[in-house]
This record gives structure tokens, sequence and C-alpha cells, in this order.
């Protein structure tokens, strides 16, 4: 009990004050994690050396040794988190953090070998991804019921809204074979899967977190090129043929009926996400208020502006873009911009790590429980 609350009250103070920093000033500032990181080093030497001079017990070298070993597959993955957008480089180094200081008796009903703070993950992307899509589905549906009045369907089924669908049918397609090609690869490695990472591995919301998690990579990479566009299609095509000559079309058709319902859940979710975001998570602002690590708008920053910016790094505008905005709006009329508000992600990965040392165990496994 005294060991874990040498692990847990810095965990528990380092969440409590980022969460806060992040919540008030939009950022999480690296002092705490410098000391969250110190009380680490001292602890874990602290400990190794004690055990080395005085307790001779190897197995617990063996368990100090594990916790490294997640703590720096955590700052790995985190790296790849925040190289994908999907974490700050404050979010990534605090999930690391916890990593560190949650013992590995925390993890008992859910135990990943090497990385066991994946827990941490799902238990903090199934909470941010349902408030999210709660707000968005609210959102939505007000916006909704008030353009449902104003609905014309002569407008809707005209001949120039049928001829839209028809040029996207081609983009459909090539989405919905690339998501019969990563059910097809899903499914080949999930008997593996089940063996290293447990049953949840077969829970239909782990796959649902999975490819919602994975969706922006995958629309970019099938978005990259016409080359890669085309190798995914012939793959995925010549999938779904080797399936039907090799006389597995049970399993075809579930792969298919998977594919279908997955893509649509999955596009669905994040095109509600990006309307909501677009519509309530923005700000305007005069450009002279415009500040270095701002995120313009998409719709913002195009043809000729989009030119002169370049790429807007993970880290937002630098001072060279900035004064290259101001110089472009000089003398215009339009003088403001939208920005995307900040978001607080720390909160939600301190719940994460919070459910995970209160349950021992992940979401998707408590669902898999209850629900399946």
């Amino acid at each position: 009990m005294i060991l874990n609350l040498l692990f847990l009250i810095p965990l528990f103070t380092t969440g409590i004050i980022c969460s806060y920093t992040d919540i008030k000033y939009g950022k999480i500032k690296n002092k705490w994690l410098i000391v969250g990181f110190a009380w680490v080093i001292v602890l874990y030497l602290s400990l190794a050396v004690y055990n080395v001079f005085f307790l001779h017990q190897a197995e617990n070298i063996n368990y100090l040794f594990k916790m490294i070993v997640n703590g720096f597959v955590a700052l790995l993955v985190g790296y790849i988190l925040w190289s994908f957008n999907l974490f700050a480089a404050g979010d990534a180094k605090l999930f690391a953090l916890y990593a560190f200081l949650i013992p590995q008796e925390f993890y008992a009903k859910a135990y990943f070998s090497i990385f066991p703070s994946f827990n941490i993950l799902i238990n903090t992307f199934i909470p941010l991804v349902a408030f999210l899509t709660f707000k968005a589905l609210v959102f939505s549906l007000k916006r909704g019921a008030a353009g449902i009045k104003k609905l014309d369907l002569t407008k809707v089924l005209s001949k120039e809204n049928l001829k839209k669908l028809l040029v996207q049918l081609p983009g459909f397609l090539r989405t919905y074979i690339l998501f019969v090609l990563v059910m097809v690869i899903i499914q080949l490695i999930r008997s593996k899967a089940t063996e290293s990472l447990g049953d949840f591995t077969q829970n239909p919301v782990f796959l649902f977190l999975l490819l919602f998690v994975g969706y922006r990579f995958l629309f970019r990479f099938i978005a990259k090129s016409k080359l890669i566009a085309l190798i995914v299609v012939v793959l995925g095509s010549g999938t779904i043929c080797y399936l039907i000559f090799s006389d597995q079309i049970p399993f075809l058709i579930n792969i298919l009926k998977l594919a279908l319902i997955f893509m649509v859940l999955v596009g669905l979710s994040f095109r509600l996400l990006n309307f909501y975001i677009e519509q309530k998570e923005t700000r305007k602002l005069k450009v002279e208020d415009l500040q270095v690590g701002m995120f313009p708008c998409r719709n913002e920053i195009n043809g000729e502006l989009q030119k002169k910016l370049g790429q807007i790094e993970k880290t937002g505008l630098t001072n060279d873009q900035l004064n290259i905005i101001k110089e472009f709006f000089k003398g215009k009329l339009t003088n403001e911009i939208k920005v995307y508000k900040t978001f607080a992600l720390a909160p939600f990965i301190f719940l994460g790590a919070v459910i995970t040392v209160l349950t021992k165990d992940s979401l998707i496994g408590i669902a898999g429980r209850l629900f399946f």
C-alpha cells in the first residue's frame, strides 16, 4: 500500500494540476511534467538500489523492468499519436508519465503484455469519443429540426444534386473496398491478437474504436494519390475474388456486412464531429489578434494564401506564417479569420488513468462482460 501511494499520489497530483491548466490556459505546462518525470527517475532508482542491496529479490527487479518497458512503449505510442494529430505534445508526455506511475497490479483484469498502459488509452478514448459524439449529435439534431422545416424535397432531389451523388460514387466505392480490405486483415489476425491481447479484440466496441481512431489515417492514405487508391482497389477487389473462388462465401458476406456497418457508423460519426467542430468549436478573431500556435479553420486557408503559407505544422502557426497572413489581409475588406478553439484533452487522459486505477480493467472489458 505504501509503495502504491508513492506512485499514485504524484499521479493524482499531476493529473489534477495538468487538467486544471489545460482547461484554464489551454496548455499543459512543462514544469509539472518535468517534476513528474524527475519523481519517476528518483523513485525507480531508489527502488532498484533498495532491492539490489537490501532485499535481493530478482522478481522485484523483473517487476520494475516491466514497468520501465511499459513506460518507454507509452512514450513511443504517445509520439505516434502526436504524429497523427491525435495528441498534442503535452498530452503525449502526460500519457507516458501516467504509464510510468501506474503499478502493474492495476492492469490485473485486462493485462497487455509489454504495453499494459494500452488500458489507459482505451479508457481515455471511449469517454472522449462518447462525449464529443453526444455533443455533436445534440447540436446536429437541433440544427436538423430547424432545417427540416425549411426542407424543399424538389431541391434535394434535383438533377444537380443527383449528379453530385454520382460524382461521389467512385470515392464511396474506394472507401468501401478499403474497409473490406481492413476488415479482412483484422479477421485474419484476430486469432493471434486474441492470444496476446485477450478476448476483447472480438468486442465490436473495440473494433469501432480502432477504426474510429484510424479513420483519418485510412482516409488520408487512400486520398494521398491516385496510385495508392488504385492499389487499394486492386488489392481489395482481388481479395473479394479470392474469397469467392476459394468457396469462402459465408466469410465474404460477413466481411461485406461488417465493412458496410462500420464504414457508415465511423463515417457518420466523423461527419457529425466535423460539422460540430466547424460550427461550434471555432471563433472569429481580428487578424491582428492572431497568435503563434493558433490553427486557422481549413476553409479559411485556400487558394493564394494556402500557397504562401504552405503546410501548417502540428504546433500551429509559426511566426513567419503569422506575418504572411497579416500581410495578405492588409487592405482587404475582411479583417477577420476563424480559428479552432483549443480542446482540453488532459482531463480525459487523467480520467482514463483514474478509471484504470479504480477498475483495474478497460471499459471495453467491462462492456464485454456486461453486454456481450
